[in-house]
């Protein structure tokens, strides 16, 4: 099936307003997606915005619930010190009270609550109260009258019911009042957390409290305010009552099944999690969104947003993305549309008009196709854009066409005679270059053969040289060496006569030590003598020549040991004089013994003098033998590659010619072929 240019243009504008269609849609498709995510968004902030309002209330009420814990313990530690040490420690009671109520700003007030004569015997109310007032805590005792009367408060018996048995725990240590206004001492609404306090034997004596204000937590919830028609809320679940409603003030403290909504807020699902649930109510025919969480202190917060007003915006931006989606799709269909109208008439038919004269042209009918051409001359001789340039571009084609065949027939029959000449030349030309390649090959064999021969010898005349240099330096490195040995040889005979002379030093001095040792052996010879005449007349002078004795008996043993070492040493001077005597004649032998290797030594020297002379003869008779032999080599070699570059072109030429040869005879061909393909056109006369 042959596919025109027409059907090829109108369906490519079909794919690209396809494409531009399927553009506008997946753009719609996006849009609704961000109108999507946008949505998920504002749902999200309204999430995060109720969750981190409940995060902090059910902070605060959590601190609140450890200070009750707190004063707990410490009214159970007061209750202690009174019982064992009967002191009065009222004051002290009131000044922890104002100091903790100081610490802590979220809370408005609180105070101890004791049994009836539960801390003072014959006292039926304990009940001391710090409360905060312009931003100063103060300290009553207003709350401790029988007009108040604390123990029947339902903040009070709430914690402990007036039926309950004091020597039973309760089953909760903590507990939250209802919401209520404090008409006692603040006037504010608010709620209280009890904390009940035991003695040692698991006994209630009372309780402690923190009153919270839920101003904050009003506050809190007006700041909620999304739109104009949302409702934020917060509601005690015990109880079921209001404890913020910003829309409507007067239904704080009524219930919250009061409301038109109330009773979509579970109880169950989701307390204490810190969950954000969210259902969609319908309210006369309105849609709203509810969000909201439970706490584990049993407060709701939350809001309740009508969805036209939450979605506002985002419905007015995928209004709006329609509806220049629309218009985009129906502006792109009608430019294509004339795009395509424009391209058919102003492209497509003339190139269908000038396709008809390229087939007259490509069958040879070159009359045909100018006729053809001159027809269309009026339509397209004016025209400036692409088509007028291809009409002209045609019209001169087939002009210089039928010139450039009729040139081709007069060169090809003057190419078919040339070449025939030409075949005839280069066969005889062929036969004379076979003859001189094979002369060429043989001279150059022969150069090869005599540049080989020179460079071998050559060779061997050079290591020969290299191998005498070498020796003459080995030769005058060996005399080098006996030179140093014979220096080395008159410096050991200089130390072995330095040697020998230090022998007979040592030789005399062992002499003069063995004077001296006998000299100290006559001496001590004397001493035994003296000492032992000592003792004799010691003997006789009895008892008073006692001390003398002694001495004598020590100088005369001293003596004997002065002897023996005087002998010791004597021993040891002769072996040394043997010693010394010995060395004295090995160094006479070992001086001899040098001397005549010495005068061997330098015999050896002056002989590799002499052959160092003749050696250092030989070396520019083996050069003069070297240079001739290379200048020979590169002379047989310089021949040599003359000859084979002679031959290479000899070769190359004769290759040339076979291929002149083969070239003449195609082209020979290829002129009768040309001219039997030219005499298919139908020149133009």
């Amino acid at each position: 099936m042959r596919i025109t240019l027409k059907q090829n243009i109108l369906f490519m504008v079909a794919i690209i307003t396809f494409s531009s269609i399927l553009g506008c849609i997946l753009l719609i498709h996006n849009a609704r997606m961000i109108g999507k995510n946008l949505q998920v968004e504002t749902e999200e902030r309204l999430r995060a915005m109720v969750g981190q309002n409940a995060e902090r209330i059910e902070t605060t009420m959590q601190a609140m619930e450890t200070n009750a814990t707190d004063l707990a313990t410490a009214g159970e530690t007061f209750f202690a010190i009174i019982h064992e040490t009967g002191q009065n420690i009222t004051r002290q009671i009131q000044g922890y009270l104002v100091n903790n109520f100081k610490k802590l700003p979220e809370a408005i007030g609180g105070g101890l609550w004791y049994e009836p004569n539960a801390l003072i015997k014959g006292t039926k109310r304990f009940g001391p109260y710090a409360f905060r007032e312009n931003n100063r805590v103060k300290f009553t005792w207003d709350l401790n009258t029988e007009a108040y009367d604390y123990l029947n408060q339902r903040w009070y018996r709430m914690a402990i019911p007036a039926n309950w048995d004091r020597n039973r725990r309760r089953p909760q240590n903590i507990y939250w009042t209802d919401p209520y206004f404090d008409q006692a001492a603040t006037s504010a609404l608010m709620i209280t957390v009890d904390a009940l306090m035991y003695d040692s034997t698991g006994r209630i004596i009372g309780i402690s409290t923190v009153d919270f204000s839920l101003e904050k937590l009003q506050s809190m919830v007006t700041r909620m305010t999304v739109t104009p028609g949302s409702l934020p809320f917060a509601a005690d679940l015990s109880s079921g009552l209001l404890i913020s409603y910003p829309a409507n003030p007067t239904k704080v403290l009524q219930r919250l099944k009061s409301l038109e909504w109330g009773d979509a807020i579970s109880e169950k699902v989701g307390k204490g999690t810190g969950k954000i649930l969210v259902k969609e109510i319908t309210l006369k025919t309105d849609a709203f969104s509810l969000f909201y969480t439970t706490m584990k202190t049993g407060l709701v917060m939350g809001i309740l947003v009508p969805n036209k007003e939450l979605y506002a915006r985002i419905n007015e931006l995928n209004h709006a993305n329609m509806v220049t989606s629309v218009s985009v799709i129906v502006f792109q269909i009608l430019l294509f549309l004339a795009i395509a109208f424009f391209t058919v008439r102003r492209i497509c038919n003339p190139i269908s008009k000038l396709t008809l004269v390229a087939r007259e042209i490509a069958e040879g009918k070159l009359n045909n196709a100018k006729r053809v051409l001159d027809q269309l001359h009026k339509r397209f001789a004016s025209s400036r854009d692409e088509t007028g340039l291809l009409f002209s571009a045609f019209q001169s084609m087939t002009e210089k066409l039928n010139a450039l065949i009729g040139q081709i027939q007069d060169s090809g029959n003057q190419v078919t005679a040339s070449s025939t000449e030409i075949a005839a030349s280069s066969r005889g030309l062929e036969a004379t270059m076979n003859q001189q390649a094979a002369s060429t090959s043989q001279v150059s064999a022969s150069s090869r053969m005599i540049s080989k021969t020179a460079e071998n010898l050559s060779g061997t005349v050079l290591e020969v040289s290299r191998a005498t240099t070498e020796t003459a330096a080995l030769a005058e490195a060996g005399q080098a060496g006996l030179s140093g040995m014979e220096a080395s040889m008159q410096d050991l005979l200089k130390g072995t006569a330095s040697v020998s002379a230090k022998l007979d030093a040592m030789k005399k001095n062992a002499l003069v030590i063995s004077s001296v040792v006998a000299t100290i052996t006559r001496v001590a010879d004397q001493t035994n003598l003296l000492s032992l005449n000592a003792a004799i007349e010691a003997e006789k002078a009895g008892e008073y020549g006692l001390g003398f004795s002694v001495v004598a008996n020590e100088i005369r043993r001293l003596a004997d040991q002065t002897a023996v070492a005087a002998l010791d040493i004597e021993d040891m001077v002769g072996e040394m004089e043997k010693s010394v005597s010995t060395g004295a004649s090995e160094m006479e032998t070992f001086s001899g013994t040098v001397q005549t290797t010495a005068h061997k030594m330098k015999e050896i020297g002056n002989q590799l003098g002499g052959i160092m002379a003749k050696v250092r003869t030989l070396p520019p008779g083996f050069e003069a033998v070297s240079q001739g032999m290379a200048e020979q080599s590169g002379s047989a070699g310089q021949i040599s590659e003359t000859m084979e570059h002679l031959n290479a072109a000899t070769q190359d030429t004769l290759e040339s010619l076979r291929e002149f040869k083969i070239a003449a005879e195609d082209l020979n061909e290829a002129a009768f072929g040309l001219q039997e393909q030219v005499s298919r056109f139908e020149v133009i006369g």
